[in-house]
């Protein structure tokens, strides 16, 4: 029995990531955020969620929304967070931390750890 529920899980994930969709959180002036159903929005396009924190003109950002670049190439980046210099049409230049992560709302806070800990559970259940 544990293993049939095993497996009906890897399934149910392996279902998600070969759909691609994932709901998450969308606002360009973000700061003060709290995760209400207002913000929620699907990526159609894309298996990633996006949050970005930094500063433009001297002032401080915060943008969460879908990756631009899941319309343009279907190849996924990696989960995590770098730090740079982007262009966002309407606020201009923002220089700072530009995070993506894959599961469902992962931009709403500041962790973006939770991919891997899905991945772990994965791996326990199989055992």
């Amino acid at each position: 029995m544990k293993s049939l529920i095993s497996i009906l899980c890897l399934i149910l994930l392996l279902c998600g990531e070969i759909y691609g969709r994932i709901d998450c959180y969308s606002c360009t002036k973000c700061k003060d955020f709290e995760t209400i159903d207002e913000y929620k929005t699907n990526c159609l396009f894309g298996s990633q969620c996006l949050k970005i924190s930094g500063s433009s003109h001297g002032k401080s950002v915060t943008f969460r929304g879908c990756p631009w670049s899941s319309l343009f190439s279907s190849q996924k980046e990696a989960d995590g967070c770098s730090t740079s210099t982007i262009s966002i049409p309407g606020i201009g230049e923002i220089t700072g931390d530009m995070c993506l992560c894959s599961d469902d709302l992962c931009n709403g806070g500041i962790s973006f750890h939770h991919s891997i800990y899905r991945n772990w559970l994965i791996l326990l259940s199989l055992v």
